[in-house]
């Protein structure tokens, strides 16, 4: 059998295992800390919308509002929404992925009747007619994409269901990441599962591919090819100014391992 291709099919597959894999400390948790420390600087801007005043600083009123919105585009299991649900009760939550498989992980989780999920593909349009104050994409959700015409079509997407002033979130594998941590193979067993994985990056097309086994005890293996694409800050500065969104930061980011720089972080503002 030909090796699958397809993005949803691979998550499909590694659904049942996919919150083992992420070990004692899942990434999601990782994206919580970091966005919890975005989030207590930007009170004012987080509360100016829909025409109300902004505090003048943080003493002057609470983090969010009841009403703050957060989509997370490239939910997964939903890990990250649910801790975000744990710290901000009255924040409204809605989580997008193109996998059933990893859609059922999330609402098979305790509290998940609180969060709105939802399937979509990018960079195709996203279906919500209201805007949302913060959108997050995170854990190589991006990277998925196959060249700049697609990230372009992505932030434009983003940029049509986030408010004025609002904050667009995101990291992306950069191309330290790529040349340090895609060029290996990794095997081991998990929950009755075999996972064997040959990494590998091309530094001139800037695209990793992931040549991935995946089987049952006793079952027959599923292959699959997965590919990423390694998008330069010029690239991402350019696709965000096309689609009305200022770039803030781009920052360097060590999630992996300490002093290992394998994301950038990215912070971007919709033109008011």
């Amino acid at each position: 059998m030909a090796p699958s291709d397809t993005t949803t099919e691979i998550y499909d597959a590694l659904a049942p295992i996919y919150d083992a894999m992420g070990g004692a400390r899942p990434f999601a948790l990782l994206v919580a800390d970091r966005l919890e420390q975005l989030f207590a600087l930007r009170p004012p801007q987080l509360l100016a919308r829909d025409g109300a005043p902004a505090p003048a600083s943080a003493s002057d009123g609470p983090l969010v509002s009841a009403a703050v919105s957060f989509l997370d585009l490239g939910c997964g299991t939903g890990t990250l929404l649910l801790a975000l649900r744990a710290l901000h009760p009255a924040w409204r939550l809605c989580g997008v992925d193109v996998s059933p498989g990893m859609l059922a992980a999330a609402v098979a989780k305790p509290f998940h009747e609180s969060v709105l999920w939802t399937r979509a593909r990018l960079p195709g349009p996203l279906p919500f007619g209201a805007r949302f104050d913060v959108v997050g994409s995170f854990y190589d959700t991006l990277n998925h994409l196959p060249d700049r015409e697609a990230l372009a079509a992505t932030f434009r997407a983003v940029a049509g269901v986030l408010r004025p002033g609002g904050l667009f979130v995101f990291d992306l594998s950069n191309a330290f990441g790529f040349e340090h941590l895609w060029q290996y193979r990794i095997a081991f067993d998990l929950e009755g599962h075999h996972v064997d994985t040959r990494l590998g990056y091309d530094a001139r097309t800037r695209t990793g591919r992931a040549e991935m086994g995946l089987a049952r005890a006793g079952g027959l293996e599923r292959r699959f090819v997965l590919q990423q694409r390694c998008f330069s800050e010029s690239e991402v500065a350019g696709a965000l100014f096309a689609a009305g969104l200022i770039a803030e930061a781009a920052a360097p980011w060590s999630p992996v391992a300490k002093d290992s720089p394998s994301k950038t972080w990215f912070l971007a503002t919709k033109k008011q």
